[in-house]
């Protein structure tokens, strides 16, 4: 499998597409795009992927997000699904809780992280 990966000017990974080798040559399912908020992903310095996964859903530095430097706004997958991100924030600047709406609806289609620090 391959990975292509494009970054904006503010280290955001705005789009991902995966290439599987297959007779016949490379195939991908399509690009998926996402747009960013101007705050900074608090585990972005640590330079190693961060992985909070909760069900489908990936947050912070996991999966295709790269170690991007702001968090997600949107994600826009191939097949059409989008996944919205809607933050607070404690007062000295680091994520509280997001909570995380799939276009697919559903029982599910709501999901809420909350985030505790030392």
């Amino acid at each position: 499998m391959c990975i292509a990966l494009t970054y904006d000017g503010d280290d955001n990974n705005i789009q991902w597409q995966s290439f599987t080798n297959s007779p016949g040559g490379f195939q991908s399912p399509g690009v998926i795009t996402a747009s960013y908020n101007t705050n900074l992903v608090p585990y972005h310095n640590l330079g190693l992927p961060t992985y909070f996964i909760r069900g489908n859903n990936f947050y912070f530095n996991s999966g295709e997000n790269f170690l991007s430097r702001n968090n997600y706004i949107q994600v826009k997958y191939y097949d059409g699904t989008k996944i919205d991100y809607s933050y607070q924030y404690y007062s000295n600047g680091l994520p509280q809780k997001v909570v995380l709406i799939d276009s697919r609806g559903g029982p599910f289609s709501t999901d809420t992280i909350e985030f505790f620090y030392n």
